[in-house]
């Protein structure tokens, strides 16, 4: 699926803070049906595997304590980043509370603190694989993420980390009404209209009136 073809390249800096590129070229697309493109919801959330993958690669601790997972203050809740980073966590062995229910007063826990400055999915790009063919739209999410591991005992920052994402692929355009079914108007874009849709507007137009034109002076 496309969602499988995702390669990755990175680029690290000094202070854990990464930039992920991913790309998903059309023309390695060979498959055009309804199954082999991911929705955007999907879209962000193998994003967001990415993201929290390179995130919290140096995160390593013997004897972790239960954690439980909040936006930091101020931030806004991100259902996405929160799944992923709970299941990440889980896997390399910690034990994830529910930050509803955790009493974050009684200590024995750490808390992951996030805020996301950026998340944003746009459609900014249009191209043809051949001449006359289809038409593929350029997908793209941007993520950027600040991280900080709290031990809720001594009130001391135990870990910090932040990630930069841009995650790359290419969708039919005449397949975007079954890629947004689901999806939120926030979470979908609305595509660049191309030189074609531009050049037959006007002349579908000019059709329709014409069209009218001739049936009125018939019904005369």
């Amino acid at each position: 699926t496309a969602i499988a073809c995702f390669a990755l390249l990175l680029s690290a800096a000094p202070t854990h803070a990464l930039t992920t590129w991913t790309r998903l070229s059309f023309e390695d697309t060979k498959s055009d049906t309804l199954t082999s493109f991911p929705t955007h919801e999907q879209f962000i959330g193998a994003s967001f595997g990415v993201l929290a993958e390179s995130l919290f690669a140096d995160l390593n601790f013997s004897r972790p304590k239960p954690v439980w997972i909040a936006p930091a203050e101020g931030a806004e809740r991100n259902v996405w980043f929160e799944d992923t980073t709970a299941r990440l966590l889980f896997d390399r062995g910690f034990i994830i509370r529910d930050a509803d229910a955790v009493d974050s007063l009684a200590g024995g826990t750490w808390s992951v603190r996030y805020r996301l400055d950026r998340f944003l999915l746009t459609l900014p790009e249009t191209a043809r694989h051949k001449f006359l063919g289809r038409i593929w739209l350029k997908r793209e999410f941007e993520a950027s993420v600040h991280v900080n591991l709290w031990d809720q005992d001594s009130d001391e920052l135990v870990w910090s980390g932040s990630e930069e994402l841009r995650a790359i692929d290419w969708i039919p355009k005449g397949q975007l009404s079954h890629l947004t079914a689901s999806s939120p108007p926030s979470l979908s874009p609305e595509p660049p209209i191309t030189t074609e849709e531009r050049l037959v507007e006007p002349v579908l137009i000019g059709m329709a009136i014409g069209a009218l034109t001739v049936l009125f002076f018939a019904v005369r």
